[in-house]
């Protein structure tokens, strides 16, 4: 599971720019999940609230540099746009026959 968080000891950390990225194992203490919501469109992957309860994480753990996590994640976005378009598309076009 990859997680975006801010260092709340750092006194600069109160943008998104500050935003770093990093990667928690599913049975970190003080990591929960919440119960899976019944949704009424996309059901191909669940979605649950993620409940952090004081979790502490390595910097090992850590991805790319300390606050370039919002970065990361908005490329990603890029691809997802990408594919949600051409899966509109499709539909699209399949319900026209």
């Amino acid at each position: 599971m990859f997680s975006m968080a801010q260092n709340v000891l750092s006194p600069i950390a109160v943008s998104a720019m500050c935003t770093s990225l990093s990667v928690k194992q599913e049975k970190t203490k003080g990591l929960s999940f919440g119960k899976v919501e019944n949704k009424m469109g996309w059901k191909a992957s669940p979605t649950a609230a993620v409940i952090f309860d004081d979790v502490r994480v390595p910097l090992t753990n850590l991805i790319s540099t300390e606050g370039n996590g919002f970065k990361i994640a908005m490329s990603g976005l890029d691809g997802g746009r990408i594919n949600i378009a051409s899966t509109s598309l499709g539909s699209a076009a399949f319900s026209l026959g």
